[in-house]
């Protein structure tokens, strides 16, 4: 089950010298298809700008589905399912967005805007959830969680409980999404899986520390 859970657009921040202005502005995703593409890789699939390698399994999450949203490549998706101890469904997307054109700030000030770029980003896709499976409520979230894949890397996670579809059929669902900034890159995990599970949230953990990016 692959959904696609995030804004259809980036925002690109202009600094001043003081960093103290910030200039935003939408605009739709270059190249974007009227219809994605799903492709089905055989061995490694390599994000081409992102340099992330998809290889076929994970662990025990075996891969099922490379889906591409615009004409260049950078903004894909890859799907994973594990089949047991539990049943769970797994979408990494990696797509640009955290791009900032500085006119001459400090390092902090550019941090600081590329960490509100993760905020709104964030904040679209718990919106994108609720909106795209109604059945859902957002149950916690927190601002801070740490993988290690090898390096320690901090994002945002939003965990939702409620009512949605697995195979057509009306099912207890968990939901979390994990949302990361890497470089120019969002990040981003989707798992789902029915009802409560005591060995869920070990084998998540593991399938993140497991997928290892590339040197920031």
């Amino acid at each position: 089950m692959v959904l696609r859970a995030r804004p259809l657009w980036s925002i690109p921040l202009v600094l001043t010298l003081a960093g103290l202005l910030l200039v935003s502005a939408c605009r739709a995703t270059e190249g974007e298809l009227s219809e994605p593409t799903i492709q089905t890789p055989e061995g490694d699939f390599t994000h081409p700008a992102a340099k992330i390698t998809f290889p076929e399994s994970i662990g025990d999450f075996e891969r099922v589905e490379v889906t591409q949203y615009d004409t260049s490549g950078k903004d894909v998706s890859v799907g994973y399912n594990l089949d047991s101890p539990d049943l769970i469904t797994a979408t990494v997307y990696v797509y640009p967005g955290r791009d900032v054109l500085n006119l001459g700030s400090d390092s902090d000030t550019v941090a600081a805007a590329k960490d509100l770029l993760d905020q709104k980003q964030f904040e679209g896709s718990k919106e994108a959830i609720l909106a795209t499976t109604p059945g859902l409520t957002l149950v916690s979230e927190a601002e801070s969680i740490v993988i290690a894949n090898p390096s320690e890397q901090a994002g945002r996670r939003a965990i939702f409980e409620g009512q949605g579809l697995i195979d057509g059929a009306l099912t207890v669902l968990h939901t979390e999404v994990d949302l990361f900034g890497f470089g120019d890159w969002f990040i981003k995990y989707r798992f789902t899986y029915p009802g409560e599970s005591s060995t869920a949230p070990a084998l998540i953990l593991g399938f993140m520390n497991s997928m290892e990016w590339p040197a920031d």
